[in-house]
């Protein structure tokens, strides 16, 4: 692919986006190639874009058709791109894309392993700071098992339950 695409600092215009999807067939024949990893890593390399609902790329696959380890990376695939900055936009709130990915598991996303993502990534949320939209720092304490995206932060001497509606 190339850097002008890449690294382009705006929306890819439509000939450059089906450009940039060919990044996972070129991977898969890169690793294929090597001859060092399994059918299933394979699968897992050139389908991490196929959606459950049929809306990914490259072969417009649904639900059964995509090999498990392609469900695993497209989960952690959306959660770094979403979390990293890019040269297009910058990075969101862990929580944020935490909460984006729960809604895809109801079309997009594998929603078994959507779970087992959330119930793991959220143990590292603990002990971080945040800032809240009203600009004001606090420290996640605790993480609902209920719901992995809606913390209790501590704000001072004060706590936040983001589980129950804010006033």
């Amino acid at each position: 692919i190339p850097d002008s695409i890449i690294n382009k600092p705006a929306k890819l215009e439509k000939e450059e986006f089906e450009i940039m999807k060919e990044h996972s067939m070129h991977s898969y024949f890169l690793l294929l190639e090597t001859g060092r990893f399994s059918q299933d890593v394979l699968e897992g390399v050139l389908h991490h874009h196929e959606r459950r609902n049929g809306t990914g790329y490259p072969n417009n696959l649904v639900e059964e058709e995509i090999h498990k380890y392609a469900k695993i990376v497209s989960i952690c695939d959306v959660y770094h791109a979403l979390t990293s900055k890019r040269v297009y936009k910058g990075k969101e709130s862990p929580l944020k894309v935490a909460e984006y990915i729960k809604k895809e598991s109801f079309s997009s996303l594998d929603p078994y392993l959507t779970h087992i993502f959330l119930d793991n990534i959220s143990i590292f949320y603990v002990g971080n700071d945040v800032l809240l939209s009203n600009g004001e720092i606090g420290r996640i304490i605790y993480v609902h098992p209920q719901d992995k995206t809606k913390p209790i932060v501590k704000v001072g001497e004060d706590f936040i339950n983001f589980l129950t509606p804010q006033e």
